[in-house]
């Protein structure tokens, strides 16, 4: 049966993450979803805004990302919305909110990252076609992250990366999360009893096509951490040329 565009419908995600209404009122997992005009609504009311983390963890590994690459970009964003971005998030659906084309198109990210954000903002579409997954990878916890930025920073470009042990690495990379989300957190809330079934923590892989700022070769990498407790997102990019 039709609804009106702000009317709670129900149903539940089928195996592809699809919206579905069941036949069989047992079947699933049961939740309330918004129409077109609430969801638009919603869109409508969410706000960003930049914000500046003063940590020396943080200024520790951008340093040793930019010994091994020609580019680095990073910027720490704050965010609101309503009810209808929790459902979203608790779903791990921010690809179906259109969460990453708000923030990357944001008036507060354009100003802070103007090299690596077009002027005319991120579309979803161009999203997608970068990582035709990412819906997906809104499910990722933060368990790996240290780990991925560390091989970003061992690695290094064509030329150069890191001069120091593998421990070091580590050592840098840890403190950057721990900067970003606090210390030990990697998935739930601080009291482990947070909303959004208790993983308030999500990171998004954006690949490299969705803006011109990237060289394109091999040496590129877009991560958003997205904490929803705090209503916090941070950007973390890096290219380079051969």
């Amino acid at each position: 049966m039709d609804t009106d565009d702000d009317e709670i419908r129900y149903g539940f995600y089928g195996p592809g993450r699809e919206f579905q209404t069941p036949s069989d009122p047992y079947e699933g997992t049961w939740l309330w979803r918004p129409g077109p005009a609430r969801l638009a609504e919603s869109r409508e009311s969410f706000a960003v805004c930049e914000f500046e983390l003063r940590d020396p963890r943080v200024d520790r590994c951008l340093e040793a990302l930019r010994a091994g690459y020609s580019g680095v970009e990073f910027g720490a964003f704050s965010f609101s919305g309503d009810a209808v971005l929790d459902l979203y998030a608790g779903h791990w659906d921010l690809a179906g909110y259109g969460f990453l084309p708000l923030l990357l198109s944001s008036e507060a990210a354009r100003s802070a990252l103007p090299g690596l954000i077009p002027a005319e903002g991120v579309m979803n579409e161009d999203l997608e076609e970068s990582a035709e997954d990412y819906g997906r990878l809104c499910s990722q916890d933060a368990f790996c992250l240290d780990g991925e930025i560390a091989r970003l920073v061992g690695e290094g470009g064509p030329y150069q990366g890191f001069r120091g042990t593998d421990s070091d690495v580590k050592d840098i990379t840890v403190g950057f999360v721990a900067a970003l989300l606090g210390e030990g957190r990697y998935r739930r809330a601080p009291d482990a009893s947070g909303r959004w079934d208790d993983q308030t923590v999500v990171v998004l892989d954006l690949g490299d096509e969705w803006s011109d700022w990237f060289y394109s070769i091999a040496w590129d990498r877009s991560l958003v951490v997205v904490d929803h407790h705090y209503g916090r997102a941070f950007v973390l990019c890096v290219t380079a040329t051969d």
